[in-house]
């Protein structure tokens, strides 16, 4: 009886530890998941602006060819 007794007794530390590793495996992807989703957000931003800078960019191509086309060699 006693080593049944032991062996529900290391069954339950077992699964007491497993659950700890895995609430700590849970929480470690909880936060690689926010960390993502704020990296994603900050791209997205970073993104719009060189859109930005690209049509700024283009505009002043389009400005210069204009200017450029004036002159004859």
């Amino acid at each position: 009886m006693m080593k049944q007794i032991n062996t529900v007794s290391d069954v339950a530390s077992n699964m007491a530890a497993v659950s700890e590793e895995q609430s700590a495996s849970t929480q470690e992807i909880s936060a690689t998941v926010e960390t993502l989703a704020e990296n994603s957000n900050e791209v997205a931003k970073e993104s719009g602006q060189v859109e930005q800078c690209a049509e700024v960019l283009a505009t002043a191509s389009n400005t210069l060819s204009e200017y450029m086309s004036k002159f004859k060699i």
